[in-house]
């Protein structure tokens, strides 16, 4: 039974160290996901398709990364504004949702204050996160859960 109304938030842990295994974690499952789609999905099927398109995203993206830093690294000159502002425009365009719902334990400064610091989570993800996503599909045979050895690693509010 599913219910398509269901809104569900994830705990995001409070510590920088927590929230990197915690990413991990999850890229390694998503690599071992893809790899089963992989073997047993006709090649026919959608979400093989589906999937081949976002692996083909992912190694895009990131071989234009690399290459916009090494000819940054080489030229020593500023990217053209529209490599900028387009992925800017485009993350602040998917972040628009998080202002779509609202949350109890949230005001609507917070809300609106966290969609402006799109640019940060946009950097944090293009450098840091893509990186901990190759080393997971280089490393998902370690399936193991690392961040759970002291219990969880994030802290929920307790209710009034």
């Amino acid at each position: 039974m599913q219910q398509s109304s269901a809104i569900a938030l994830t705990a995001m842990p409070e510590r920088t160290g927590h929230h990197l295994r915690q990413y991990l974690r999850w890229m390694r499952g998503s690599t071992i996901r893809s790899l089963w789609r992989s073997r047993y999905l006709p090649l026919t099927h959608p979400a093989y398709i589906a999937q081949l398109l976002c692996w083909f995203l992912q190694l895009v993206c990131t071989g234009a990364i690399v290459w916009l830093a090494v000819l940054h690294a080489l030229h020593g000159s500023a990217p053209s504004p529209w490599v900028l502002a387009v992925p800017l425009a485009l993350g602040y365009a998917q972040a628009l949702r998080y202002l779509t719902v609202r949350r109890d334990d949230e005001t609507t400064a917070h809300q609106v204050g966290t969609w402006l610091l799109t640019p940060v989570a946009l950097l944090w993800a293009a450098t840091v996160l893509r990186c901990v996503r190759w080393y997971a599909v280089l490393t998902c045979a370690r399936i193991r859960w690392g961040t759970r050895g002291d219990g969880p690693e994030v802290a929920l509010p307790v209710p009034a």
